[in-house]
């Protein structure tokens, strides 16, 4: 069954709407069956069409409640393997879109996985997700320090300590933060662009602009970075400044 599936998901990269009554089946057999990694598989699969809506809203909430319900039959007979419990990690944090209820289930889970494999940042940055999602935002960041402080070169652990310093208002730790992203990533175009997407968010527009200057300097051929401070311009009502940029792009 394992091997039939792994070979039919490999045939049908991009599931279709009418895949989920099979993938139904595969979870309840996976829950049947005891078998982690066919249970595991079919969950990976059903993800998109609950991140993605892709079903009726009692297609959805059915084919999660399954899904949900063999995660926590295999972690049940699990309860030592921190796989699976990052695999319940991630999985709630990536269907907290269709239940907001989950970021309590992953902080529910907190401790224990901790416990279980206490130096991995991934623990860490998902648990930080979920504090800033339930916008207990100074819990949020002390996780995603501790995940940076674990895996200190890694992009994602610091990409969300950068804007969780935004978030709460920390612009000298953010700047400092930005630094080290674009250490790791020099040339990253779309880092410049939600960079300063998220300054101006917060209304840090001296330095939304001056992140897109920057950017453009290290990389002066990048018509995308003229596109969004044309536009950055546009929405300050600053048309001059807009023109002059269409203008050094062309």
């Amino acid at each position: 069954n394992i091997l039939f599936i792994r070979q039919y998901w490999k045939m049908h990269k991009t599931p279709t709407p009418e895949d989920g009554l099979l993938l139904l089946q595969m979870a309840q057999q996976g829950h049947y069956l005891g078998k982690i990694e066919l249970v595991t598989l079919s969950i990976e699969k059903i993800m998109p069409y609950i991140e993605n809506k892709q079903f009726p809203d009692h297609r959805l909430i059915e084919i999660f409640q399954k899904a949900e319900t063999n995660l926590k039959y295999i972690l049940n007979i699990h309860p030592e393997d921190v796989r699976l419990h990052l695999f319940a990690l991630t999985f709630y944090l990536n269907t907290s879109g269709f239940d907001k209820g989950n970021f309590d289930k992953i902080l529910d889970l907190r401790e224990r996985t901790i416990k279980l494999s206490p130096t991995r940042a991934q623990i860490y940055l998902v648990t930080g997700r979920a504090f800033m999602g339930k916008k207990e935002y100074q819990k949020g960041v002390k996780d995603f320090e501790e995940a940076v402080r674990l895996a200190p070169r890694v992009f994602d652990p610091n990409w969300n300590l950068f804007a969780g310093y935004v978030t709460i208002l920390e612009l000298d730790k953010a700047k400092e933060q930005l630094s080290k992203l674009k250490e790791i990533r020099q040339f990253d175009i779309d880092l410049y662009k939600r960079a300063s997407s998220i300054f101006a968010a917060k209304e840090y527009f001296i330095d939304a602009e001056k992140n897109l200057l920057e950017g453009i300097e290290k990389m002066p051929t990048s018509a995308e970075l003229y596109a969004v401070l044309a536009d950055f311009y546009l929405q300050q009502n600053e048309f001059t400044l807009a023109r002059q940029i269409v203008q050094k792009a062309i």
